[in-house]
């Protein structure tokens, strides 16, 4: 008597466990290729880039964050990613802002104007802000 069926789908056979394992590969590589994938590489953004004079700025649109971004790294060029969460005097969140700062070469550093916060609150309403997330990638 041969190998039975799979269930539901008659005379279909059970294959080997090499042959499974070899299928499962040639999925996966076609997932992967057909999927695409960045062309840039993911940093760690404590040892890659240096973020200094983060100040609130008033501009005609309301209110950002200004400062400094450092590319201390003497082999690589990068792009940054920043945002910005600003909290009331309460601690309620009242507004997100971000950058990306693109093609920071190797050593240099670059001043950087957040958009506006979202909900445009003025700088006097913001008590506090903090920088909620830094990306870095290799350019």
């Amino acid at each position: 008597m041969g190998p039975r069926g799979l269930v539901g789908c008659p005379g279909l056979r059970r294959r080997a466990p090499a042959t499974r394992r070899a299928l499962l590969w040639v999925g996966l590589l076609v997932g992967a290729t057909a999927c695409g994938s960045s062309s840039k590489s993911y940093l760690d953004p404590a040892t890659n880039v240096v973020v200094s004079n983060e100040a609130l700025t008033t501009t005609s649109s309301g209110c950002a964050v200004a400062g400094v971004v450092h590319n201390p790294t003497s082999t690589r060029r990068v792009d940054v990613s920043l945002q910005y969460k600003a909290f009331a005097s309460d601690s309620v969140l009242i507004g997100l802002a971000n950058v990306e700062i693109d093609g920071l070469d190797e050593g240099a550093s670059s001043g950087f104007e957040t958009s506006v916060f979202s909900d445009a609150p003025a700088c006097s309403a913001i008590s506090r802000f903090e920088r909620s997330e830094t990306t870095v990638w290799v350019d």
